[in-house]
């Protein structure tokens, strides 16, 4: 065991140094090394403290890559294998010389092996440590270490990026980098189904970076995060309508309309509260791409939830006059007439909207099975056999080798030898 006596000399030179200034660095490096070089368990989380407290306060390459290179060494020690990788791949990224970066890319290489998590990456790895050098100041080597990692997505690596990342952000709290760095931590822990620190990683964004692009989208990452993860619909809510209250008319704000709208239908299931958020949607985002989806949603909602036919009709008839090409109309002239079919019973209009759609939609693989049923329609509800017969045989005439022509046909030798 370590004597008594070295083991408090090591910690008097800890404290001095934690608290010291940048000239006392290679001091505390030096009662690092012999931390780890002990290779004593219960003398790990000093030697870490230490080792992070240069790194913290440090801005010179050599010294910065000694500490990162000790850091690994003591993660290897206790079988840490990500974080010892995590440490020598930063260091790569320093102007090292060429023996120690090849000793460094060996014992790198070795970790991928011994860790069951990173074997299935392991050529991947292989090839970035072989790349890996850097340039700019030490903390644009540090964030290259860490992007070019997260840019794999293994999820089993994001624990020791998480921690480089984290430590990156509050050494230097004002880079510009940090808010955009924040979020990929939110990311990186809501990956691992980390919830709540993805969420206090996007919380750090909109409170301490309000005036940054970033603080919007970790705003919309928050709601996501309650609404989706966490199943906190209010607060879901309270972001959204807080991001759409606060945000300029753009992509962000149409997506807090849509979010809203959404939770309020299949979460909150507040169906006349959806309606009104879909039409918002709708008025304030006519060019928006999803605009197809709300009206087909505006008009199913209106009908099956709040017992609204009328009211869904006219959803849907709006929808075809504001965007006649689009490509949900077809699907928008169906409903109206299954509509007008199984919840008004007004077979006649059923059959114009169903006519409607084969007529604007020939080619559609429902056409001819939408027509036979308006023909039945008007044969066995509306007792009209003329009607009918006219039907039968557009289809007959238009849809010759398809199935419904040959009932059709039945249909119309029936009708016709009355």
């Amino acid at each position: 065991m370590l004597n008594k006596l070295v083991c408090k000399i090591l910690m008097f030179v800890l404290v001095a140094a934690m608290s010291g200034t940048a000239q006392q660095h290679p001091i505390s490096l030096k009662a690092a090394r012999t931390m780890v070089e002990l290779k004593e368990k219960h003398m790990d989380k000093a030697a870490s403290d230490l080792l992070y407290s240069i790194l913290h306060r440090s801005s010179e390459f050599s010294e910065l890559a000694a500490t990162w290179q000790l850091l690994g060494d003591l993660h290897s020690q206790r079988n840490r294998h990500l974080h010892a990788f995590m440490a020598y791949y930063t260091v790569l990224h320093f102007d090292i010389v060429e023996t120690q970066r090849s000793d460094l890319r060996v014992a790198a290489k070795m970790l991928t092996e011994k860790s069951k998590a990173l074997v299935p990456i392991k050529e991947k790895l292989s090839s970035l440590v072989d790349k890996a050098r850097g340039e700019g100041d030490a903390s644009q080597r540090e964030l290259a270490a860490i992007h070019s990692l997260q840019a794999l997505e293994y999820p089993k690596l994001y624990p020791a990026i998480i921690e480089v990342a984290r430590f990156y952000a509050h050494k230097l709290p004002f880079a510009v980098e940090v808010p955009a760095l924040w979020l990929s931590i939110s990311e990186m822990e809501a990956a691992q189904k980390h919830y709540w620190e993805a969420l206090a990683a996007a919380l750090m964004v909109v409170k301490d970076y309000s005036e940054t692009e970033e603080a919007s989208l970790a705003s919309l990452r928050m709601a996501g995060l309650y609404a989706e993860n966490l199943k906190k619909y209010d607060r879901a809510a309270v972001v959204y309508l807080d991001i759409i209250n606060t945000e300029a008319d753009s992509m962000l704000h149409a997506d807090a309309r849509w979010a809203v709208a959404d939770l309020r239908d299949h979460r909150q299931k507040s169906y006349s509260a959806a309606v009104e958020s879909y039409n918002e949607c709708v008025e304030n985002h006519p060019g928006d791409e999803r605009i197809g989806e709300a009206w087909m949603r505006i008009g199913q909602i209106q009908i099956d939830k709040l017992k609204q036919p009328e009211a869904g009709v006219d959803a849907y008839t709006r929808f075809i006059e504001l965007a006649p090409t689009h490509v949900l109309v077809s699907e928008a002239r169906l409903a109206i007439g299954r509509t007008y079919e199984k919840k008004m019973k007004d077979y006649a209009k059923a059959i114009d909207a169903y006519a409607a759609f084969a007529t604007e939609h020939k080619d559609h693989e429902l056409a001819a099975i939408t027509l036979l049923k308006a023909g039945k329609l008007a044969k066995d509800k509306l007792k009209d056999d003329a009607k009918a017969i006219e039907i039968f045989q557009y289809i007959i005439d238009n849809y010759t080798t398809q199935e419904p022509a040959d009932q059709a046909r039945k249909y119309f030798k029936k009708l016709n030898g009355k």
